[in-house]
This record gives structure tokens, sequence and C-alpha cells, in this order.
């Protein structure tokens, strides 16, 4: 994988966890309903179709990670 994806991805995951930290909770505890919110983000702050499809996959792979880790009983 390019360096420069490397980077957009550590950046999405970065803004995934600041929100979590705004609402007060860790990644590990957002549920869908959030996760809903945090997609609706980007595409509020002009980003590309492009860039929030990026932050999606970025967001399901963490999740599929986490639940095949055992960090999280259930992949939101």
């Amino acid at each position: 994988m390019a360096p420069n994806r490397l980077d957009a991805y550590r950046g999405d995951l970065t803004r995934l966890s600041a929100f979590a930290s705004r609402r007060d909770t860790s990644i590990e505890r957002l549920t869908r309903r959030d996760l809903e919110a945090a997609t609706r983000q980007p595409m509020s702050e002009g980003r590309s179709r492009s860039s929030t499809a990026r932050f999606v996959a970025g967001v399901r792979g963490l999740y599929r990670f986490l639940r095949m880790a055992g960090h999280i009983a259930q992949n939101p």
C-alpha cells in the first residue's frame, strides 16, 4: 500500500478517535448510530465522496479487526 494511502487511513482513524472522544466514549463503545454520524461528518466538511468512502472502508476494517481480536463482542 502506498505511503500516502496509509497516511490517509491513519488520519481517518485519528478523526474517528477524536469523534469518540467528543462523545466521551471509546472507539470500542461507539454504536451504529454514532458511526453513521461519524460518516456524515466528513461529508459535511466538504470532503470528496472518495475520501468518505475510504473513511467508511477504514472504519469497517477496524471493527472487523476488533471483532476478530476479541476486543468487541459485536461489530456495530
